[in-house]
C-alpha cells in the first residue's frame, strides 16, 4: 500500500523519535522597518507628550504676545521652527494613528471622523502659513495708507505690498494701569476704504480683537509716541 500523500501528512501530527506527538511550531511574522516606524508614530504616548508640549507652547506664546506684541510672540513661538516642527509631528501622528488600524470598518467611523478632521485643520493651518502675505502698517493719528512693509528680524524691508483697501487711523487710544505709565491696553479707530468700491465704513482693532476684510486681519502689534504724536503699527 502507498503510504499518507502530502495533504494527510499536513493534516495529521508527526511522531517524534521518541514516539511522542510533535507539535508544529507557529510560524513567526516579522515587521518591516516601515511598520515599526508607524507604529512608534502612532503611538499614544507620543500624542499625550506632543499635546502637552503644544499646550505649554501656546501658553507662552500668549503670554509672550501680551507682554510684548504679534509680531514677536509669532517670531518667538507660533511660527519658530520648533514649534512647526512639533506641529508637523503631531500631525504624522494622528496620520499614522488612522493608517495603522486599516482596514477601519463600521466600529471606526467616529475615530477615523474625528482623527481625518484634526488633518483638515492642520492642513489648513499649513496652507495659511505658506500662503500668507503678512506686515506691518505703520500709522500716525490722521494718516492714510494701502502698502504694508515686511522686515527681516534686523528691521531691514524685505517686500512691500498694496491691500486692497486704505486704512486711515482716526483716533488712537492708550490705557495704562492705574497710578502707572504701564500700558493695560490700546486701542486703534480706524476708516477704512475699499479700493474697488470707495466704499467707506469705521472700524476698531485692540488687542486680541483683529480686523478682517478681504481675506486680510490686521491685529494691534504695537505704538509709536513721539513729539506728542501717537501712531498706532498694525500687523496684517
Amino acid at each position: 500500500m502507498r503510504g499518507p500523500g502530502p495533504l494527510l501528512d499536513t493534516l495529521h501530527p508527526k511522531l517524534d523519535h521518541s514516539g511522542f506527538l510533535r507539535a508544529s511550531r507557529p510560524i513567526a511574522r516579522k515587521d518591516g522597518p516601515l511598520k515599526k516606524l508607524v507604529d512608534t508614530l502612532a503611538s499614544l504616548k507620543l500624542a499625550v507628550i506632543l499635546l502637552v508640549v503644544l499646550l505649554i507652547g501656546l501658553s507662552a506664546g500668549t503670554i509672550l504676545e501680551s507682554r510684548t506684541d504679534a509680531a514677536t510672540a509669532g517670531r518667538l513661538v507660533y511660527y519658530s521652527w520648533w514649534f512647526l516642527a512639533l506641529e508637523g509631528l503631531f500631525a504624522a501622528n494622528v496620520a499614522c494613528s488612522v493608517a495603522n488600524l486599516f482596514p477601519w470598518g463600521k466600529k471606526r467611523v467616529g475615530f477615523v471622523v474625528t482623527h481625518a478632521s484634526l488633518l483638515l485643520i492642520l492642513a489648513g493651518a499649513a496652507l495659511t502659513y505658506f500662503g500668507k502675505v503678512e506686515g506691518q502698517l505703520h500709522l500716525y493719528e490722521g494718516e492714510s495708507g494701502s502698502t504694508i512693509v515686511e522686515a527681516d528680524a534686523h528691521g531691514n524691508v524685505v517686500a512691500r505690498r498694496d491691500l486692497p483697501f486704505t486704512v486711515k487711523l482716526d483716533d488712537f487710544v492708550l490705557e495704562t494701569y492705574p497710578g502707572t505709565m504701564r500700558p493695560s491696553g490700546y486701542l486703534s479707530r480706524i476708516e477704512v476704504t475699499d479700493a474697488d468700491t470707495g466704499k467707506t465704513f469705521p472700524a476698531k482693532v485692540w488687542m486680541n480683537h483683529p480686523f478682517s476684510y478681504r481675506g486680510f486681519s490686521l491685529f494691534q502689534s504695537s505704538y509709536e509716541q513721539q513729539g506728542g504724536r501717537e501712531a498706532t503699527v498694525l500687523a496684517v
